[in-house]
C-alpha cells in the first residue's frame, strides 16, 4: 500500500507533467509549420467527435493552400499569414463568430469544450489563426457550415467540392 506522502509525490508529478505536456503543445503556438504539425491539428480535431470523418480533406487543403503551412515562413504579418495554414481569412471567422445558426452555435460550444479554444474571441489581426489548432478548428467549421457539406470520398470530388466553396 502507498504511503500518504508517495501517493501525494505521484499526484504531483502527474499535475507538473500535464502541466508540461499542455503548455509546450505545438499545435497551439503561433507560427509552427509541417506535416506532423497539421496532422497532430487535424487529429485533435477529430478525436473529439464534433465533426464528421473528413476523409482526409483538411490534409489536402492544408497542403493546397500553404504546403502544410511551409510557404508561410516569411510572410506571417501579411494577411496570408494571418490566414493560416488552412488560409481562413478574416470573412470566414466574422461568419463563424456571428452565425446565429444553431448547428454553428453547437458547434462554437463544443469546440470550446473539447478544444478549449473560444472563436468567439480570435482576433484575425492579432493572428490568432496563426496558432495551427485555431486555424483548423476554424476552417472545418466553416466547411461544416454549407448546406451540403458532405465531403466526397474521392480525389476528384473533394477537389470539385472544395472549388464550390
Amino acid at each position: 500500500m502507498l504511503s500518504f506522502y508517495s501517493l501525494m509525490t505521484v499526484i504531483l508529478n502527474l499535475f507538473i507533467l500535464k502541466a508540461v505536456c499542455s503548455s509546450n503543445d505545438p499545435i497551439n503556438s503561433k507560427y509552427e509549420i509541417g506535416t506532423e504539425i497539421v496532422t497532430a491539428s487535424i487529429r485533435k480535431i477529430q478525436d473529439s467527435c464534433i465533426f464528421n470523418n473528413d476523409l482526409l480533406f483538411m490534409h489536402r487543403i492544408a497542403f493546397h493552400e500553404t504546403t502544410d503551412g511551409n510557404d508561410l515562413m516569411n510572410i506571417w504579418n501579411t494577411e496570408k499569414g494571418r490566414s493560416g495554414i488552412w488560409q481562413n481569412n478574416a470573412s470566414v471567422l466574422e461568419i463563424l463568430q456571428n452565425s446565429t445558426n444553431s448547428l454553428t452555435e453547437n458547434q462554437r460550444i463544443a469546440v470550446s469544450e473539447e478544444l478549449q479554444i473560444n472563436i468567439t474571441d480570435f482576433n484575425w489581426e492579432s493572428g490568432d489563426l496563426e496558432i495551427p489548432l485555431n486555424s483548423a478548428a476554424v476552417a472545418r467549421m466553416f466547411i461544416s457550415t454549407f448546406e451540403n457539406s458532405l465531403i466526397p470520398f474521392d480525389l476528384a470530388g473533394q477537389a470539385r467540392f472544395w472549388v464550390s466553396l
